[in-house]
């Protein structure tokens, strides 16, 4: 993260890149206390494991493979000159990752009754935003005492495990209804048809097969189920017996983000309110209103399934069933429609398929992906329909990742052109794990921070330019740029053992100042945080200064908010093999440094690009010329480049005089 400067005493960071990896320091003036760099330089951490949202499995797989075989930003492969660290993900559903950090679950059947912390895990992930109940049962840790109807009770087992916990967006998705047509009657079956001449049809249908629209009332009251039959829920649904076919519901079995943003969504279409409502406690998580009992409880008509993927198996097996899967999941599981000819088809001639959604006035039907012709499988364009979503209740305040992300939400977002059921997922991870699971688990400091290590390292990675992108290309979306920029400031204040920081007090901490703010007021509190709002913000660069080690010291001015990707490249002679005839070696283009960064407010400030091991050695043969190519996306507004050519020279060393 970049820094203001302050007169004579600039406030500056260095991107410790000496391993090729962007591992930004914290602020000095962090509101959560000060923040104590690591002596394990970045990509030389130990394996590190997470369990979360199956909402994220494909990026997170994808992630992974960059950050094990990709140079930095993206990943560590080449930084520390042997195997990077690796980073191993159980997608075993959001309930599963809060609950490996210290969450409870729902009573009266909590799974984690005591509040404790997994042994095994150091970050969970969740579509589902923890609650500030939640956030305190994790910044809290183990309790005396507790039940599965009565969780966490008797007050804090020790108090010295206590820490603030980063609620840190990584990657937004769509979760598209998916269904399985009901079939006919006839003595031979066929897949239920719809009228070409209804308000049900599509232009994909125009021959009566495939897919279909209806309104957002009728979803929520199909699953609700007020409603049971695909008449009601299709009035222009044609073929023998078809309007009489029942609907079979699929749900998750497990506590789940997907499931949580999914009933989101029905709870702001829903046209009154129910009782228990949508996403109540009185409806929790892996209930729903006329269920069959709790999970694991199932009919021929409510079905439950594991994950994202266990649903997308019971809707595939269930003729005249409707599910709720993440876009990429959907589209392994065979979702995308099978056309007759190619891309521009018309006729779907498949049974199972995702459908558009209306729009918060039942006007215009929004596809989940972000191309309108990708519900096709021969589609080409991959990307969920989530890049204008203006998310509400952002947290406010000087440290927003320390806030209450528990009411965020992005469903039904109006007047924006994305699927109605866009949603955040986040990884959630300790601000210092030095003071979180030593002295729960009694590992020492030095392995725990090689471990602490390697999670920032990835973190970054995530938020990286490059796998930001591939987000788009493996059908999610990338951050909206303002929150983007509050993810990377709030990896950049994550440290070990640091000195100051005080526990979060008794089981409700107070919001941050600023506190989210109205529904519908992006960027939380009555006041944004600092820059967050400022449209348009540009830099400019200032100088560039090189170190005698070789680092390379740019300075430049912003006009406000925003985040700073930073790629600098030199190009060095190929070593001439023995043997062979004198030619001039090819030459090879090498990464100098790379980093990010991030800045929350206008002014003037430095960032330090560090020579990589391969830079160093090419230094060590004589003078390199470095290309920087420093890419900054405001808070709001769009990206600029700038570059700058740099000569370095390291300075030799001065030779000791004999005595």
């Amino acid at each position: 993260m970049s820094h203001p400067l302050a007169g004579a005493r600039p406030i500056r960071l260095r991107l410790a890149l000496g391993a090729g990896l962007a591992a930004a320091a914290c602020l000095a003036a962090a509101p959560t206390g000060a923040s104590a760099a690591f002596t394990t330089p970045p990509c030389n951490g130990s394996s590190v494991n997470g369990i979360g949202a199956s909402f994220q499995t494909t990026n997170k797989a994808t992630w992974i493979a960059n950050f094990e075989n990709t140079p930095p930003p993206s990943g560590c492969a080449g930084a520390s000159g042997g195997i990077p660290p690796s980073v191993g993900y159980n997608p075993a559903g959001s309930g599963a990752g809060r609950r490996s950090l210290g969450e409870s679950g729902d009573p009266p059947s909590a799974g984690n009754p005591r509040c404790a912390r997994a042994t095994a895990t150091r970050f969970g992930s969740s579509d589902e935003p923890p609650s500030a109940t939640q956030k305190a049962q994790m910044e809290n840790g183990e309790t005396v005492s507790g039940t599965a109807a009565a969780p966490c009770t008797g007050g804090d087992l020790r108090s010295t495990d206590n820490g603030i916990l980063r609620v840190i967006p990584v990657v937004q998705g769509a979760i598209p209804i998916v269904v399985n047509m009901p079939r006919t009657t006839d003595p031979t079956p066929t897949i239920c048809q719809v009228d070409p001449a209804s308000s049900n049809s599509l232009p994909s249908n125009a021959t009566g097969a495939g897919r279909f629209k209806t309104t957002n009332d009728l979803w929520e009251k199909a699953w609700a189920g007020d409603i049971t039959t695909w008449g009601q829920l299709v009035p222009g649904i044609t073929g023998t017996g078809c309007s009489g076919q029942p609907i079979v519901r699929a749900v998750r079995e497990d506590s789940s983000g997907t499931t949580f943003a999914f009933k989101d969504w029905l709870l702001n279409v829903q046209t009154a309110p129910r009782s228990p409502n949508w996403n109540s406690s009185g409806l929790v998580n892996q209930r729903w209103p006329a269920d069959p009992g709790p999970s694991p409880t199932e009919t021929a008509t409510f079905r439950r399934g594991p994950q994202n993927q266990g649903v997308a198996a019971e809707v595939n097996a269930n003729q005249g069933s409707i599910g709720y899967v993440e876009l990429s999941i959907a589209r392994q599981q065979g979702f995308d429609a099978t056309t007759t000819s190619g891309q521009l088809a018309t006729a779907i001639t498949d049974a199972t398929f995702w459908v558009p959604l209306a729009d918060p006035n039942n006007t215009t039907f929004e596809e989940p992906t972000h191309d309108p012709l990708g519900y096709r499988a021969t589609a080409v364009t991959r990307g969920a329909n989530c890049r204008s979503v203006a998310y509400r209740n952002i947290p406010g305040g000087a440290d927003p990742t320390a806030g209450d992300w528990g009411s965020v939400t992005g469903v039904n977002s109006a007047g924006t052109g994305s699927y109605g059921t866009c949603s955040l997922s986040y990884d959630l991870a300790f601000d210092d794990n030095a003071v979180v699971f030593p002295a729960a688990l009694g590992t020492d400091l030095a392995s725990e921070e090689t471990k602490a290590r390697t999670l920032k390292d990835f973190l970054f990675a995530e938020l990286s330019e490059f796998n930001q992108v591939q987000a788009n290309n493996v059908d999610y979306a990338r951050l909206p740029t303002a929150i983007h920029v509050l993810a990377i400031q709030g990896v950049d204040k994550i440290g070990f053992n640091k000195a100051g920081d005080t526990p979060p007090p008794g089981p409700n901490p107070p919001p941050p100042p600023g506190g989210p703010g109205p529904s519908g007021t992006p960027g939380g509190g009555s006041a944004p945080a600092p820059g967050v709002s400022q449209a348009g913000a540009t830099f400019t660069i200032s100088g560039a200064l090189v170190e005698s080690d070789g680092s390379i010291r740019m300075t430049y001015q912003t006009t406000g908010a925003g985040a700073l990707d930073a790629i600098a490249q030199a190009k060095t002679s190929a070593k001439k093999k023995k043997g062979k005839r004198k030619r001039k070696p090819k030459a090879k283009t090498i990464v100098y440094g790379r980093g990010v960064g991030s800045t929350n407010q206008a002014g003037p400030m430095q960032i330090v690009i560090q020579p990589s091991a391969q830079a160093k050695a090419a230094l060590r043969k004589g003078a390199l010329k470095v290309d920087i190519v420093l890419t900054f996306r405001p808070a709001s507004g769009a990206p600029s480049t700038q570059s700058r050519t740099v000569s370095v020279k390291l300075k030799p060393r001065k030779k000791k005089k004999k005595k």
